[in-house]
Parts: C-alpha cells; sequence; structure tokens
C-alpha cells in the first residue's frame, strides 16, 4: 500500500497544482483595503503542504483497520478505507465542470522524444557519460551546419534539453524504489497482517 501512494502523490500533484490559473505575481485587495502581493510559488507550496497533510491523514487508516481486522472482521477493515475510496467519484463528478482540465501538449511530447533519440545515437548507445544531452541541443545542432530535423525545422531549444536531462536525472531516485518499499514497513507490514490474523482466531 505505501508503494502505491508512493506511485499515486506524484502523479496526481501537477493536476493539483494546474488548478492554480495565475501564473505571475498579481495584487490583491484584502477586506481590509489593505494591498498585497500574491505571490503563485508560495500559494502552491501551500498547496502541496495541504494535499500532503490530507495524504498523511489518510495514512492514519492503517492503525483502526488494522485493529477493525483483529477485533471485528476483514469486512470493517476494508470497509474504512472502501467508504473514503466510494466517496470519491462521487466528489469528482460533483466538481467535474469547476476542474481545469489541460490536456497535454502533442508538440512537447514529439520533442520529448526526438531530444532522447538524437542523444541516445550520437552517443553510440552509451547512457552514461558527461555531455550524453549535449548533441540534441539545437545550438549545437545549428553549429554543426544542420538546421532541420526529418525535414521541419527544430522545434525545442537548449532549455527544453535541460528539463529532459533534469527529468531524467530526478527519475533515478525510482530505481531504489523497491529497496526503499521493504525497508519502509514492506516485510513488516506482512509479518503484522500475519500476527493479527493467528491472534484474531
Amino acid at each position: 500500500m505505501t508503494f502505491l501512494l508512493s506511485l499515486f502523490k506524484p502523479n496526481i500533484a501537477p493536476t493539483v497544482i494546474d488548478q492554480y490559473e495565475h501564473q505571475h505575481e498579481y495584487v490583491k485587495v484584502l477586506k481590509s483595503g489593505e494591498r498585497v502581493i500574491v505571490d503563485p510559488e508560495t500559494t502552491i507550496q501551500r498547496m502541496m503542504l495541504i494535499f500532503y497533510a490530507l495524504t498523511n491523514v489518510g495514512a492514519f487508516y492503517g492503525l483502526p483497520t488494522t485493529y477493525a481486522e483483529k477485533y471485528v472482521g476483514f469486512w470493517l477493515a476494508f470497509l474504512l478505507p472502501g467508504i473514503i475510496y466510494f466517496l470519491l467519484p462521487i466528489l469528482l463528478w460533483l466538481n467535474y465542470k469547476r476542474t481545469i482540465k489541460i490536456p497535454p501538449s502533442r508538440s512537447a511530447y514529439d520533442s520529448v522524444y526526438s531530444i532522447i533519440w538524437i542523444a541516445i545515437r550520437n552517443n553510440g548507445w552509451r547512457a552514461f557519460r558527461k555531455g550524453f544531452w549535449d548533441p540534441a541541443r539545437p545550438s549545437i545542432i545549428r553549429a554543426n551546419g544542420i538546421t532541420t530535423y526529418k525535414g521541419q525545422p527544430i522545434s525545442w531549444d537548449d532549455k527544453l534539453v535541460d528539463d529532459v536531462h533534469r527529468t531524467f536525472s530526478a527519475c533515478q531516485v525510482f530505481l531504489y524504489s523497491i529497496v526503499w518499499n521493504l525497508n519502509d514497513g514492506g516485510i513488516g507490514s506482512v509479518l503484522s497482517s500475519m500476527g493479527m490474523s493467528y491472534f484474531s482466531f
């Protein structure tokens, strides 16, 4: 369950952030007449703090469900979190028209695939080497006398290459997710459940 939450939280976080429309600072007049500057970055940090706080509140459901399994039965242990899960589709349906839905940019996906392919091809399929992403930079491609890719003008810039580089660097942490899950209660939770089931008889 912990492993599933670790996959769910980072995927739902961008959807939560998309609900905030302001991308730049703006001036807001409070009821007291005071004029303040609203910083989007600070507001998004507050949204994420509330989001993760509520996620941790939900994580406490593991305590009552364990005791419900031991003293009452499995039906109550599954019913407690099930109530929350069954209410979520209704909540999403009621707020569907109010939510801000931003479709993914297809051109950005195409550019990312092109960047990855150019970097791999020009590095001889050797992934872990210094300057791996440099061959995909438009500035370097143009310096070599190439101005088009697949018959079209190069649609990305050096900043997008840097973003792809940072994304892959950040995703390296998932290589350790299996080991982390085992150390973070993956084994212990199984033993606890087995022990509770044994003593419930």
